[in-house]
Parts: structure tokens; C-alpha cells; sequence
């Protein structure tokens, strides 16, 4: 079963309230799941080391009528470590810009757009049917 699919996903204000930011953690065998990220560690933990920040975009996106950023969160030294390359991670990346083999690794996290406030937006609801649909239809 994929983690994350009952979707209530919340979105909150986070300025002045530390990060506490929501992502979505794309894990290389294709699980997936909403999490929040109080901190720094937080977001070193689920990658599983030093993380490296990396921009998508603009996209449009289909539910909610907006263009947004794609940040993604990975292993900064992942390819060094040979982790598993992330295939899913691999797909959105071509689906937002028709770019082939982005070569991610390891699990990654996917958030929305800088604040321009140090902070990251939670994932758009165009992103969440993306992961949706590229880890689902993975499993028939």
C-alpha cells in the first residue's frame, strides 16, 4: 500500500512559527507521504544526509489554475553514497518540463515555491495528483 493516499493535505501560514513546512517525501521504491518539517534535521533525516535544494519551473498547474516552483530536496552526496536511482522523482521532473533522465537519487522531498522568506510553500494540489498518479500507476 502507498502511504499518503488519503490526501487531507493542509496548508498554513508559516511565517513567524519556524518552518513547519509540508512536503511530500518521494522514496525511490515508490512509497510516498505527507510530512511536516519543523527543521533543518528534519529534512537531513529523510534524505538521509546533507541536502541540496534544486528548482523546477515555472509549471502550470491543471487544479489550481497557478504557475509554480517545484523545489526538491535530495541527498547532496547521493550519487557519492550510491543510492538508489529515484525513478519517480526522475518522471515528475520530465512531466513539469519534458527534461529526460534528471539522474535524482535516494528519496527526495518535494515542496511548493520559496516564500522569499528563508520557507518553502506546501506542494500544490497539482503536484499531489502527479505523485498520485505516477506511484499508483506503478503498482498495476
Amino acid at each position: 500500500m502507498v502511504a499518503g493516499t488519503d490526501h487531507e493535505w493542509k496548508r498554513r501560514d508559516h511565517r513567524g512559527s519556524g518552518l513547519n513546512m509540508q512536503g511530500i517525501v518521494l522514496r525511490a521504491n515508490g512509497e510516498y507521504e505527507e510530512k511536516d518539517f519543523p527543521d533543518l534535521a528534519s529534512m537531513q533525516n529523510a534524505v538521509g544526509g546533507y541536502i541540496e535544494v534544486l528548482t523546477v519551473g515555472p509549471w502550470h498547474d491543471p487544479v489550481d489554475q497557478g504557475e509554480h516552483i517545484l523545489t526538491l530536496i535530495v541527498n547532496e552526496e547521493g550519487g557519492f553514497q550510491g543510492l538508489e536511482q529515484n525513478w519517480y522523482g526522475d518522471e515528475i521532473i520530465a512531466n513539469l518540463t519534458g527534461f529526460l533522465g534528471a539522474g535524482l537519487v535516494g528519496d527526495i522531498i518535494l515542496f511548493g515555491e520559496t516564500d522569499g522568506k528563508g520557507s518553502w510553500k506546501d506542494a500544490p494540489p497539482g503536484l499531489i495528483q502527479m505523485v498520485d498518479s505516477i506511484c499508483e500507476d506503478d503498482e498495476d
